[in-house]
């Protein structure tokens, strides 16, 4: 006979783990929202694009193309910049 599954509970130090997970998501993405805007407020107009914002963000990946992963349909990055230099305004 099969063994019906054991229900696991979350410690009290994981449920810890998870919200100081979940505020340090929330901070790392007021942070990239925080350098966009700083980014296009510096680089009005045509100056500036995904490209040229993803390098200044992620050098690391830009040395001379930027790295294919950010242009997936669907990447968080691209769709906040699409949001902020269409509408110049981020209200995500």
């Amino acid at each position: 006979m099969k063994q019906p599954p054991v229900l696991q509970t979350m410690s009290n130090d994981d449920e810890e783990a998870e919200i100081q997970a979940v505020m340090a998501r929330r901070h790392a993405s007021e942070m990239v929202r925080d350098h966009l805007e700083t980014h296009a407020a510096n680089n009005p107009g045509t100056s500036s694009d995904y490209v040229t914002w993803i390098a200044t963000l992620h050098p690391e990946n830009a040395e001379i193309t930027i790295d294919q992963r950010f242009f997936i349909p669907g990447v968080c990055l691209w769709n906040l910049m699409a949001c902020c230099w269409n509408a110049r305004l981020c209200l995500i």
